[in-house]
């Protein structure tokens, strides 16, 4: 007789849950005219050994909103051995790349000892258009084609959000949608 450790039912809706809950858990409004800077998702991956081929390779998806862009922005690396392309730039702790396309792709290699590469991944700017749609949340779920050189990683950022109108004054016959209470101290 064997004994099941685990339902397949049960993983699968615990899994839909925690994928529910970051998507909606996190969310940001745009509005236009008013700065964003939203985390997107984060990227760890090991690199060394893979040379002359790439260690990973990472697609995102551009910014779909006027005026905010998409940024990697690099937050671990090992000593001055990692580049990248297109660009063909070697990456420091701290620098950041501009994704302006509608799809990035940068292939990412180690040519000198190994270690760990992070990148955070951003929206950031100033929406200026209303209607244009947006991810509510960051995701941190890649996929992966699970080679070990040359994985290709993907991020899908859903556009489920649109940018609101932005408003320039208070509209003083609506203040009950503000939720504004007082509490009153008598001493």
């Amino acid at each position: 007789m064997t004994k099941k450790l685990f339902s397949i039912k049960a993983l699968l809706a615990s899994i839909t849950f925690c994928f529910a809950f970051t998507t909606f858990a996190f969310s940001q409004t745009w509005t236009v005219g008013v700065p964003v800077s939203m985390n997107l998702s984060t990227l760890g991956h090991a690199v060394g050994g893979c040379f002359p081929a790439a260690d990973f390779i990472f697609t995102i998806p551009g910014s779909k909103v006027t005026s905010v862009n998409h940024y990697a922005v690099v937050t671990a690396i090992p000593a001055n051995s990692v580049y990248i392309t297109p660009g063909n730039d070697t990456l420091a702790f701290g620098d950041s790349i501009l994704l302006p396309s509608n799809t990035n792709t940068i292939s990412v290699y180690c040519f000198g000892g190994s270690g760990f590469c992070n990148f955070d991944f951003y929206a950031v700017g100033t929406p200026t258009t209303a209607g244009q749609t947006y991810p509510c949340a960051a995701n941190t779920f890649w996929m992966s084609n699970l080679l070990l050189c040359e994985e290709g990683l993907s991020l899908n950022l859903p556009p489920n959000c649109s940018v609101l109108p932005g408003s320039s004054s208070i509209d003083e016959n609506n203040l009950a949608s503000f939720n504004i209470s007082f509490a009153f101290c008598k001493q």
